[in-house]
């Protein structure tokens, strides 16, 4: 049994950093790649991208394993063909990650949520964001499945910042590069991007900066209606806000103490978050599932 993820070229955004993640812990999985490139494949016809699906699925068999990172950022169609190749063509067990919702971040080439759907669908298992991801989908016509949520986004750079200065004040971080971690000496609480409420989308993904956080030593602000503020609770790295809170009234209730201890929990986590590790652990998770699917009686 031979195990893949896909990965996409030629593109640089968010997604694109995604994508990076979760091919450094694969690879240190010992896990293959299968190589996507970003094009405009409107000037290919469907047999024409056949072909060429054809070449980009070579090494896949009817007993491999396909991760596949959802959305490639190229279109609903490629990615239809993709997913048609690995499980038709090649008769892969294919698991989608659902690192971001195409219809939302690029409707130009992710039309309809629908089509998303369907390419779900037809996945052997997915990898969610979270249970508000989950139900979305599920309102949106998503078949019962198995389903694997995702902890956190590492930050797998292997630099951790021993000693931060933080404010009592609040902030978004926007920059989660090294060179930024490099250049920080003082920073305030960091405020999840998923703090608005009214925002059903911001709550359903996975806040992609705190890894970064977490290897920078700054500790986090999260709304309690999110899958991360059970992370959050859990190691003890920041704080959760609760429905009837705003960001000062955390503030308020929490003390210079309290600061410090979350920065003393980001120390011991950092490590792992600096080595992909929970990256690690959700990809071998998808292994187990699939192998139980197969095999179990």
């Amino acid at each position: 049994m031979k195990v893949f993820y896909t990965k996409t070229y030629n593109v640089w955004n968010d997604n694109t950093r995604k994508h990076d993640i979760v091919a450094q812990a694969a690879k240190k999985l010992d896990y293959d790649e299968v190589s996507l490139f970003k094009f405009n494949d409107t000037y290919d016809s469907d047999d024409e991208l056949h072909v060429r699906m054809q070449g980009i699925t070579a090494a896949v068999s009817s007993d491999s394993i396909v991760i596949f990172q959802y959305p490639s950022m190229v279109s609903a169609r490629y990615d239809s063909f993709v997913m048609e190749h690995l499980k038709n063509t090649c008769g892969a067990k294919v698991a989608v990650f659902v690192e971001d919702l195409g219809s939302r971040i690029a409707p130009s080439d992710y039309k309809q949520l629908s089509d998303e759907i369907d390419l779900f669908n037809k996945a052997d298992l997915l990898i969610v964001q979270s249970t508000e991801m989950e139900l979305y989908l599920k309102e949106n016509g998503l078949k019962e499945k198995p389903l694997l949520y995702q902890r956190v986004w590492d930050y797998p750079y292997d630099f951790c910042l021993e000693e931060l200065e933080i404010d009592k004040k609040v902030e978004k971080i926007h920059d989660i590069s090294i060179q930024h971690m490099l250049d920080l000496k003082k920073a305030g609480l960091a405020l999840s991007t998923t703090t608005d409420r009214e925002n059903k989308y911001g709550l359903m993904i996975n806040p992609f900066e705190t890894g970064f956080c977490i290897c920078a030593g700054i500790p986090v602000i999260v709304p309690e209606q999110t899958n991360i503020a059970d992370f959050v609770s859990r190691y003890g790295i920041g704080f959760v806000m609760s429905d009837d809170e705003n960001a000062d009234d955390v503030l308020n209730r929490i003390s210079d103490e309290d600061i410090e201890k979350a920065q003393e929990q980001e120390k011991k986590l950092a490590p792992a978050v600096a080595g992909g590790m929970f990256t690690k652990l959700l990809l071998q998770e998808v292994i187990c599932c699939i192998i139980d699917d197969i095999c179990l009686i």
